[in-house]
């Protein structure tokens, strides 16, 4: 590995233990197929590849949609021991409906027959499908079920903001905004630079908007139900509700304009804390660094898992044997209020609910001047959620939207290449076993990662496993590359330390705590071309974040291992 990508990897954990990341014991993890055991963690992991114009292809016909399934094979490679390619397909189930509100929706027949020409080709070229069923924040705007609870009521189901208004372009005089005053507004997308869009709240105490929704994903359910029973084995995997969570502030000619929120947060939160609610929301923003205000971030944000928990339940009742992840955003335990301004309310454990694996969105985002979303914190956040989970009785995790160079990454494809297949060996590592790149291809949101080197550093890991692990198939007798690795990780009490040398060299093996110390020298010695492994036994050590370097005559190479009792 590159000195570079070492100093990269060789970061130091911390974590914090608070009450944002306490998991309410009544929230357990279901099993699939009997008890879910930590050593059954899976050794593949499965890359479900977002392509983002699969329906254009779907219109096409097959062969467009196989073609098009065949190119993203090609790049990333088939199957191995170590990893196989799928395809993630998106379902908008408020948007794609026909019919009146509130509880009157019917699936709109334009789309079944698509997904049924999707679902076919892959079931025919033997390739894993991950559904997502998304109707929350992020969904598409559109549609009869979005236009009614978008302007029932004067707008009550909307999310507000601080000055009243729902977006820069509306001015509110009233508690009531005519429908006809929001209707031009119905079908855009808070995408956009003008941010002139319309969102509905994410409260679960809206039961009637609830109610709605979950009658319209019971509708999508059955269709893919009817499509797993017609294409045995081609669904794999399914997620529910992309990053639920609540938009902080919105842009008036350059100013942001904090939230205020919606009564369907305010008024229960007010009801069950006894808060005065004049006062206690006139501050401007929240900052949560009192027990007054994290009442409020922890209400929203366990209102946000109920949400996500009311789909996963709906999911499970149709796909009583399928796995279900979860889809949050990636928050570090320290950024309740992220460095730049957002307060999502979308903690890491937002993402535990009953009957699913916690999945939650990694980016690393370059150039952007927000350093929450540089690689080291990042890395920070992405083991916070796997000691969740773990903790949770999940044992692994997914990584439901990966894209390490999304915006402008400072290096050569190369250079990307080699940075993602560090990243995905970093997350192989902290048992995460379910990828889905975003996306193939550039769109609204996203630089597409076909040729970027992304691509190249997945096709890799495919082929290679991640960077320091040894092939079950028979070695060869010399390693042709330096390795290092540890299993399992995390570890509780003992852990097995793994090295390759490709050549006869002068090797030290070392271990260290966070502070730098010195805990242990496995090796110090000259040492033959080979593989070597050796045991760690940390029953003596307390919890946390450990080092352990291997230095050479030419290389040095650092990985973490995280010892939870």
């Amino acid at each position: 590995m590159k000195l570079m990508s070492v100093l990269v990897f060789a970061v130091i954990l911390m974590y914090r233990i608070s009450a944002i990341g306490q998991i309410n014991p009544d929230y357990r993890f279901g099993t699939y197929n009997g008890q879910v055991d930590p050593r059954e963690i899976p050794t593949q992991v499965t890359f479900y590849q977002f392509p983002y114009n699969e329906l254009p292809k779907a219109q096409q016909g097959e062969a467009a949609v196989r073609a098009h399934y065949q190119e993203i094979l090609d790049k990333l490679g088939t199957s191995s021991e170590w990893g196989k390619v799928g395809i993630a397909l998106t379902y908008q189930y408020t948007a794609w409906v026909t019919g009146t509100g509130p509880n009157n929706f019917k699936l709109s027949t334009v789309f079944p027959p698509l997904y049924d020409t999707l679902v076919k080709v892959a079931y025919n070229m033997g390739i894993p499908l991950m559904i997502i069923f998304n109707g929350s924040t992020w969904s598409a705007p559109e549609g009869p079920f979005n236009e009614y609870w978008k302007t029932i009521d004067g707008g009550k189901y909307l999310m507000r903001y601080k000055d009243g208004q729902v977006n820069q372009d509306i001015s509110i005089t009233t508690n009531t905004i005519p429908a006809s005053t929001l209707s031009s507004y119905l079908n855009n997308w808070g995408y956009s630079n003008s941010h002139n869009a319309l969102t509905l709240t994410n409260s679960s105490y809206a039961t009637d908007l609830t109610e709605s929704r979950l009658n319209v994903l019971n509708q999508a359910l059955d269709m893919f139900v009817g499509l797993d029973n017609q294409y045995p084995g081609a669904i794999q995997c399914l997620s529910a509700d992309a990053e639920v969570c609540n938009f902080s502030f919105r842009i008036d000619r350059g100013k942001r304009i904090p939230l205020g929120y919606d009564d369907f947060y305010v008024d229960p939160f007010v009801s069950e804390y006894g808060v005065d609610k004049d006062a206690y929301f006139a501050r401007e923003r929240f900052t949560y660094d009192t027990e007054e205000e994290l009442m409020w971030h922890n209400f929203r944000s366990e209102s946000h898992r109920q949400y996500i928990a009311a789909s996963v339940a709906a999911i499970k009742n149709r796909f009583p044997n399928t796995p279900i992840f979860t889809h949050q955003l990636l928050e570090h335990d320290d950024d309740l209020v992220t460095r730049d301004g957002f307060d999502f309310a979308s903690p890491q454990n937002s993402a535990l609910v009953p009957d699913a694996f916690p999945g939650y969105s990694v980016y690393t985002i370059w150039g952007t001047g927000l350093p929450h979303h540089d690689g080291n914190h990042v890395k920070e956040a992405a083991a916070q959620a796997a000691s969740k989970a773990q903790n949770y009785g999940a044992f692994m995790w997914g990584a439901m939207e990966f894209n390490p160079g999304r915006l402008n990454y400072p290096g050569s494809k190369a250079d990307l290449a080699d940075y993602t297949y560090d990243w995905l060996s970093y997350l192989y590592e902290i048992n995460c076993r379910v990828v889905c790149p975003l996306s193939w291809l550039s769109n609204v949101l996203d630089t597409g990662i076909k040729d970027s080197g992304i691509d190249d550093g997945i096709k890799r890991f495919v082929q290679l496993g991640p960077s320091g692990t040894t092939s079950t198939s028979p070695p060869s007798p010399k390693p042709n590359t330096y390795n290092l690795t540890n299993y399992p990780n995390p570890f509780n009490p003992s852990t097995t330390i793994s090295y390759s040398i490709p050549n006869n060299s002068m090797v030290k093996l070392v271990v260290y705590n966070i502070l730098g110390k010195k805990i242990a020298t496995f090796v110090n010695e000259e040492k033959l071309a080979g593989s070597y492994t050796g045991n760690f036994d940390g029953s003596d050590l307390s919890s946390g974040v450990y080092l352990y370097t291997l230095t050479t005559g030419t290389q040095v190479i650092s990985h973490k291992m995280l010892l939870i009792k």
